[in-house]
């Protein structure tokens, strides 16, 4: 029960706790390139912008077109924050929740 996290954590001298909300979201690292041209040159990869892998290394979508989607997306985040120029590089590898975790999981349910 979350009292008795809280008490603990108090009688363990600690003064604030901050809780969110948990979505339910599959766990994913992704590689995000800025380019095609920078995948290439980095990984040695033809065509892919990057890649998604679930927490154990496996990829994380069977369909290379829904994770180039994702990628792109999330190229046009970084795109859009400015941190290729702020961190000097050309692609990130981020730990990352996607969800909807139907995303990854829709196969699975489907098979059931």
């Amino acid at each position: 029960h979350p009292a008795e996290a809280f008490a603990q954590y108090a009688a363990d001298g600690v003064e604030r706790v901050v809780c969110e909300e948990k979505h339910m979201g599959s766990r994913a690292v992704a590689l995000v390139c800025k380019d095609a041209e920078a995948a290439t040159a980095r990984f040695g990869t033809a065509g892919p912008t990057g890649a998604l892998y679930t927490r154990t290394g496996r990829p994380f979508l069977d369909d290379p077109a829904l994770t180039e989607g994702i990628l792109d997306r999330l190229r046009t985040a970084v795109t859009a924050a400015g941190l290729w120029a702020e961190w000097d590089t050309d692609w990130v590898l981020l730990d990352a929740e996607l969800m909807p975790w139907s995303l990854k999981a829709g196969g699975l349910l489907r098979s059931q």
